[in-house]
């Protein structure tokens, strides 16, 4: 049976949070965004879903708040648009220990700026 990769945009400001922002991509798509942003948005993620990762380790939809204080808009479009070019593109493939301690979002990465993190 074939692994089925996942992959996700982080986003974190170190200036203003030390919170995590996700979004959740199609394989390949954001790279070819970035070339070329007459690509939709809507080929591009897998939802207009944005989550959050904070130090305590949970997991969710930011609140209002929260998005207004990193992004300063609550428009998804923009939130998910900004997350998608500044973002750290991270590919996650089940069913492979992962040697990286800090999971998906452990630092490295190769060259383009992609880390590879193999998770159970």
């Amino acid at each position: 049976m074939p692994k089925i990769e996942t992959t996700r945009v982080i986003y974190k400001d170190k200036q203003k949070s030390s919170d995590e922002f996700v979004v959740f991509v199609n394989p390949g798509m954001v790279e070819e965004w970035r070339k070329d942003k007459s690509i939709p948005i809507v080929d591009v993620v897998q939802s207009f879903q944005v989550y959050d990762y904070n130090m305590g380790g949970h997991t969710g939809h930011p609140t209002t708040s929260r998005l207004i204080a990193m992004f300063d808009t609550t428009n998804k479009t923009e939130i998910i648009q900004e997350i998608l070019e500044n973002g750290e593109i991270k590919r996650i493939t089940p069913g492979i220990q992962s040697r990286d301690r800090k999971g998906a979002f452990g630092k490295g990465g190769n060259k383009e700026g992609i880390s590879q993190s193999i998770v159970y």
